[in-house]
């Protein structure tokens, strides 16, 4: 059976007329520049870490709507990379890439369908859906859940090529087939394992930036 929240003329149930705050309405930021070994500026490890010390932000929900935090819509902004789970109609689970992950609102999110025909047929049977994004230098992200929308056409269609467009995305309609945004139902923690031992996240950090300088030696 098909999956009554496709959409060809643009509606989502749920979703806002608004976009994401202006805050975020920009390209996402570059990475720190990687000299032979390491960062320009150590001062550019900072950015990885919450004002308040506290790392990455917990879940919230008000009235049961899942509401993502701010630093759930920075490690999106971020990164622009999710690993998007589907399964198939027999029942196989399917693992993508998407380089156009972003934030749609606070309570969405949202990826171009560029060259994905598995996902979104995938999503015509069954739209529920696990994105996870990770920061692979500081080893933290989220896993995001929820039931996707695919839009070929209409209102919300023409509103993800603008934010696409406004974060820097080659966003044209010869390109994307549709957009699908993800109502998020669930979000939790991505935490390496490396932090058990007591480390903190800039000998993280810091851990990374050289294996990944010495891979490219």
């Amino acid at each position: 059976m098909k999956n009554p929240l496709w959409s060809g003329d643009g509606t989502v149930s749920g979703v806002g007329s608004k976009p994401a705050s202006s805050g975020h309405g920009r390209a996402p930021p570059r990475r720190p520049t990687v000299t032979r070994c390491g960062l320009k500026s150590g001062a550019a490890v900072a950015r990885y870490r919450r004002p308040d010390g506290r790392g990455y932000g917990r879940v919230r929900r008000d009235s049961g709507v899942m509401r993502l935090t701010e630093d759930m819509q920075r490690v999106v902004l971020e990164q622009g990379l999710g690993f998007v789970a589907t399964v198939t109609a027999d029942g196989r689970p399917n693992l993508s890439p998407k380089g156009t992950t972003t934030v749609w609102d606070d309570t969405h999110l949202m990826f171009a369908d560029i060259a994905s025909p598995g996902t979104i047929r995938n999503l015509a049977e069954n739209p529920h859906v696990e994105i996870n994004v990770v920061d692979p230098i500081v080893r933290k992200g989220y896993r995001f859940k929820g039931r996707a929308t695919v839009h070929t056409a209409g209102e919300a269609y023409e509103r993800g090529l603008q934010v696409l467009e406004k974060r820097g995305y080659a966003a044209s309609s010869d390109r994307i087939r549709s957009i699908v945004v993800i109502e998020v139902s669930e979000a939790s923690e991505l935490i390496s394992p490396a932090y058990a031992d007591g480390a903190s996240e800039r000998e993280i950090t810091a851990m990374w930036l050289q294996r990944h300088c010495d891979r490219r030696r």
